[in-house]
């Protein structure tokens, strides 16, 4: 069994009690047979930052014009939280669009212009790391939309 930290960065929990203790009640509220074959191991998770460019198009009499580039913001970094993220899990061009045009209906198009680190429109991640968005990692530009 491995078992992986989800709310600290260290293998000791602030009241002292660490995950081999966790482990070790475990094994006596179950009564494994073979205490010994359980094996704890704390990995260290590497966090991948890239940055992303998003060109968003907006009815420029939308009155929401000026602020959905923050909302996209605030939504992507609430989306690819950790919590919300398997450690390993890709991150695709495509599946950003969808995700974004879902949430926002009332943007006309957008555009995934770059995820820095990609390949095939694709940013891959081994299993022992997660993408970690932050504010200042996410560039979106509110240009009018024109139907043409």
């Amino acid at each position: 069994i491995y078992v992986l930290p989800t709310t600290s960065d260290s293998i000791y929990e602030d009241d002292g009690v660490t995950y081999s203790d966790i482990m070790t009640k475990y094994i006596s509220d179950v009564q494994l047979k073979k205490p010994s074959s359980i094996q704890v191991n704390y990995k260290n998770v590497e966090y991948i930052r890239p940055h992303i460019f998003i060109k968003v198009y907006l009815d420029r009499y939308d009155l929401r014009y000026d602020t959905v580039a923050n909302s996209v913001k605030r939504y992507l970094i609430d989306r690819y939280s950790r919590y919300n993220r398997k450690i390993g899990q890709a991150l695709y061009k495509s599946q950003l669009s969808s995700e974004i045009l879902s949430a926002f209906d009332y943007i006309k198009y957008l555009e995934v212009v770059s995820l820095e680190g990609e390949s095939n429109g694709a940013l891959k991640v081994n299993n022992l790391q997660y993408i970690d968005l932050l504010f200042d990692n996410i560039s979106v530009m509110t240009v009018p939309y024109t139907e043409e």
